[in-house]
């Protein structure tokens, strides 16, 4: 009898149980307030210094919105994250394994991204004072754009200009680091285009994005070892994969086939001048 009232009243309860249950975990997981406005994902390796440097200008942010970090460690072996000291604790998920270069351990950080906007904050690299005005955007704009791009800032001071036209495009790929993805936006990166996965992404996408510039320097790009890439193989290479990236865009057809063409013809003349009329050279030179 005892057996047959306790199986009753346990029969009896689940149901309230599961009531119960339902409410609380609403409340819990949809709540408005618990879900980031904007996940700030930075990436490291073996990069100690300037991931501090990267993260005490992140620490400005936290207290304007809800913002969620995520760091994306390369297994360092320069204690990188023992420098953080209690920093770390900052982030909401750490990460701390092999990966297969810089685009696969971003996508590792967007698999955990929860915010409404994504933004890429890598190690060396600063937010400025200046880019706490993009918080608005983030809430104003969020319903009308998915793609919010800004202008940056070399180590030496000068402020770069940036617009996302096609135009532009065949020059090259704005900074990932001045941009603001929305969440939804973010599939993947492929790790196949080297150091261009960030420009494939942009020109796959491109018919879905809906983009606005805010008219403000956001990051200091940092610079450091940039120099030493300009050699005739890794230039060369660089403009082939912007080649593969037009041919799998989402372009129109003439314009697919004039970055086609280009990227190739630069791409042959890169390997014989690889220094040539280069951006990222002449910030370096800058002064």
């Amino acid at each position: 009898m005892t057996i047959i009232f306790s199986l009753t009243t346990l029969f009896l309860l689940v149901p309230l149980i599961k009531k119960v249950m339902a409410k609380y975990m609403k409340n819990i997981q949809f709540s408005k307030e618990s879900n980031p406005i904007l996940s700030i994902i930075t990436v490291n390796y073996n990069s100690g210094d300037g991931l501090v440097k990267t993260v005490d200008s992140i620490s400005e942010f936290l207290g304007q919105l809800n913002i969620q970090l995520i760091l994306v460690d390369g297994l360092s072996s320069d204690g990188s994250l023992l420098r953080l000291g209690s920093s770390i604790d900052l982030f909401s998920v750490v990460i701390s394994e092999k990966d297969r270069g810089i685009y696969d351990a971003m996508n590792k950080g967007v698999k955990h991204a929860t915010g409404d906007w994504v933004w890429f904050l890598n190690s060396g690299d600063v937010a400025l004072e200046s880019s706490k005005l993009i918080t608005r955007y983030l809430v104003s704009e969020r319903e009308k754009y998915n793609f919010l791009y800004c202008n940056f800032s070399t180590d030496l001071g000068r402020v770069v200009e940036q617009n996302l036209t096609l135009k532009e495009l065949f020059r090259g790929m704005i900074n990932h680091q001045t941009i603001f993805y929305k969440r939804e936006l973010l599939d993947y990166f492929d790790p196949s285009y080297g150091l261009g996965a960030d420009f494939a992404h942009l020109l796959r996408h491109y018919k879905d994005i809906n983009h606005k510039k805010i008219n403000i320097p956001v990051v200091q790009y940092d610079l450091n070892g940039k120099s030493s890439s300009f050699n005739r193989v890794t230039r060369a290479k660089a403009w082939y994969q912007r080649f593969r990236a037009f041919k799998n865009s989402s372009l129109r057809l003439d314009y697919k086939i004039f970055g086609m063409f280009l990227s190739m013809g630069i791409c042959i003349f890169k390997y014989f001048f690889p220094k040539f009329s280069s951006r990222t050279m002449r910030l370096i030179s800058y002064k």
